[in-house]
């Protein structure tokens, strides 16, 4: 019954990563821009493989999250 009390401090952070993060890969996929679709998928690969060994999986996403927002 309180959720429009505290939406507005995790809504839009959520909202907005999830929505440039679709969008832009959605893009890439509709109109077949596969140079960039690669490097996207080279990104999200060495950030992953670069940080897994010291937070975890949990911590990774975590911290990716915090980065977008951020």
């Amino acid at each position: 019954n309180q959720q429009h009390l505290y939406f507005f401090l995790i809504g839009p952070p959520l909202l907005t990563l999830v929505n440039f993060e679709v969008e832009n890969l959605a893009y890439m996929l509709v109109c077949m821009q596969w140079a960039d679709l690669l490097w996207a998928a080279s990104f999200y690969a060495r950030f992953f493989l670069s940080y897994l060994p010291f937070y975890g999986v949990p911590g990774v996403l975590l911290f990716f999250v915090a980065v977008r927002v951020l």
